[in-house]
């Protein structure tokens, strides 16, 4: 293992982690992956504690993630992680998905780094000059973003009102929401019979304590949704697309 990636075992909990499917919850899916990147940064002290100044934080920008299988039915999940390298201001990062050897999927990410007091994205190439900082590497077997579809008369809404519980340290909504969030106006029969094969997320602004967000779908085919995490004035947050299963 280079100092590029790290790998880590989840032992899933079947209350807690699985939905009424035993399908793994799209906010746990999210928050494992988080917390994978967030012990690789911390081995390189590039994590929660910067020995930097002033106060920088890793935010993400985009999420792509396909399955063969979604996870289901499994006791522990292992999570391999790979820091990719940069781009400009952007830094990808790659995840692989298995349990007890299969490859259940496979995912990729765009993090860019904050100044969290000014609010400014800073250059992680100038900021954190280490070894294994390098560009991107384009390779064949690379995911590919998608662009997300415009719609004006969605299908399905919800209304949510972000709270005190759903802020992170940096004071905000935490990003391993957005997902669930996305999904939420979805009937259940719906939930009930697919299950997520691919998912893709563009993380637009982020979401303050008791702001009022408009979860809307529309259903580009069957099994295609499109959604968007808006304001009641318009203001996007996040676009979400998925194939289901």
């Amino acid at each position: 293992m280079t100092p590029a990636t790290f790998e880590e075992t989840i032992n899933l909990q079947a209350f807690t982690d699985f939905d009424a499917c035993y399908r793994l919850r799209p906010q746990a899916l999210m928050q494992f992956m988080q917390d994978v990147a967030t012990h690789h940064a911390d081995i390189h002290h590039v994590g929660r504690d910067f020995n930097t100044a002033p106060r920088l934080g890793w935010v993400i920008v985009k999420f792509h993630g396909e399955f063969t299988s979604y996870p289901t039915q499994i006791e522990q999940l292992t999570l391999a992680t790979e820091f990719r390298g940069y781009h400009g201001v952007w830094v990808r990062r790659d995840f692989t998905l298995s349990s007890h050897g299969p490859i259940l999927g496979r995912a990729t990410s765009l993090w860019t780094l904050l100044n969290m007091e000014e609010r400014k994205i800073v250059s992680p190439a100038q900021t954190l000059p280490y070894p294994w900082m390098n560009k991107i590497n384009p390779r064949p077997d690379d995911l590919v973003f998608l662009n997300p579809v415009a719609f004006t008369d969605p299908d399905l809404t919800t209304s949510i009102t972000a709270s005190f519980d759903d802020l992170d340290l940096h004071q905000h909504v935490n990003n391993t929401l957005y997902l669930s969030w996305a999904l939420r106006p979805l009937p259940e029969d719906f939930r009930r019979q697919y299950a997520l094969k691919v998912i893709d997320i563009i993380f637009k602004k982020e979401i303050t304590a008791q702001t009022q967000i408009i979860s809307e779908i529309k259903f580009l085919h069957p099994q295609q949704t499109m959604h968007r995490l808006v304001d009641p004035q318009g203001t996007v947050f996040a676009f979400v697309q998925c194939l289901w299963q």
